[in-house]
């Protein structure tokens, strides 16, 4: 049994773990949870947003923190996944982007957003930042921060565990039997924008 997590981690990763872990439990309508999620936006919207599923605007959000990434418009519906994705230079795997397969040789690290598929016949595509990795064999277990949770009827940030495995080439989850797309490489995307000043 390995933990990925004893590699020696790049500011990139400390930062992006460390301000997720720092989120942990905000939640609706608190002031903090809104200017993580739709930072800028009127209060009325605001609202309205934290009412939704709310994971990649969480994701954005700690993006935001951690890296000189340009800042966002005011929220548009179903804009989320399109941002995330161009602030990471495009479609998988453009060259010099931050979007990159998961292998059982390249598994998602510290600091990294998988990006979740479907469920299959069930819940639409989901993102959440590694905290922590071991790996044992093919399986891991994968510590998250994530949004798109609930507590008493809120969007949450919640930590949740993941156990997956490698199953016909994809890194599978046991519980929802998601597949990973792809992630948001820490690292990779510190080398497009850098870091804020206070990560």
């Amino acid at each position: 049994m390995s933990d990925c997590a004893e590699v020696t981690l790049t500011p990139a990763r400390l930062a992006v773990v460390a301000f997720a872990l720092s989120i942990v439990g905000l939640t609706a309508p608190a002031d903090a949870y809104l200017a993580l999620v739709a930072p800028g936006d009127a209060e009325s919207r605001q609202k309205q947003v934290a009412d939704e599923s709310d994971c990649m605007l969480v994701g954005l959000g700690i993006e935001e923190a951690v890296f000189l990434v340009p800042p966002r418009a005011p929220y548009v519906e179903g804009s989320a996944p399109r941002l995330l994705e161009a602030r990471a230079k495009g479609y998988p795997w453009a060259p010099d982007g931050a979007l990159r397969p998961v292998t059982p040789d390249a598994p998602p690290q510290p600091g990294d957003l998988v990006w979740w598929a479907k469920v299959p016949g069930g819940a639409p595509e989901h993102v959440e930042h590694v905290v922590s990795v071991v790996q044992d064999g093919l399986v891991l277990t994968l510590v998250m921060v994530a949004g798109g949770e609930r507590s008493a009827g809120r969007e949450t940030v919640a930590k949740p565990t993941r156990v997956a495995d490698w199953v016909g080439g994809r890194l599978v989850d046991r519980g929802t039997k998601r597949a990973v797309l792809c992630v948001v490489d820490a690292d990779l995307l510190a080398g497009i924008y850098g870091l804020a000043e206070a990560a």
